[in-house]
């Protein structure tokens, strides 16, 4: 079966693409009823979710508009936001984010603690914490970097401290129990 000429192509396509790759609205009935502009707005959708999911990069501060961004890693090319959500949940800041399959795990500096975020929704939906966040050892002066190493969710922290400080710097952490 081959499609029609009318599903091939369809005027309004690159502008809706256009759109979603500029994280504008489009039109949503149009593209249910049109077969073109079905196909392309799913593969821009999809590339858009690729993009946001190469890079996480985050900024936030309590009492601030709380805003999570997810960046596009093209070599050679300046970053820009692809998509944002709003943070509802109790942390004064958020320093870093490690991924691990499909958790992202967030390092709140002044709240002193690794959180694991909600799902992050496709719309506008605030996202929320997976969980009660997990303490930072006393120890760890100044947490600035997370990595998380495994599915076992195993944390490491990186301190931000002064040049010629002698004290460990790097922290691997016990297992975050889930």
């Amino acid at each position: 079966m081959t499609a029609s000429a009318t599903d091939l192509r369809c005027p309004r396509t690159s502008i809706i693409v256009d759109a979603i790759l500029d994280g504008r609205d489009f039109d949503r009935a149009h593209v249910a009823s049109c077969a073109a502009c079905a196909r392309e707005s799913e593969r821009a959708l999809r590339f858009m979710r690729n993009l946001a999911s190469a890079t996480l990069d985050v900024s936030y501060q309590s009492g601030s508009n709380a805003v999570m961004y997810g960046f596009s890693a093209v070599p050679n090319q300046p970053l820009y936001p692809v998509r944002s959500w709003e943070l509802d949940a109790p942390l004064e800041s958020i320093s870093d984010a490690s991924r691990v399959g499909g958790q992202i795990f967030v390092l709140s500096a002044k709240s002193r603690c690794i959180a694991a975020l909600g799902p992050l929704a496709d719309d506008a939906r605030p996202v929320g914490l997976a969980g009660e966040p997990w303490a930072l050892p006393d120890d760890i002066a100044q947490p600035e970097g997370l990595v998380v190493l495994d599915e076992e969710s195993t944390p490491m922290v990186a301190a931000d401290l002064p040049a010629g400080d002698g004290r460990d710097n790097l922290f691997r952490l016990t297992a975050l129990a889930r």
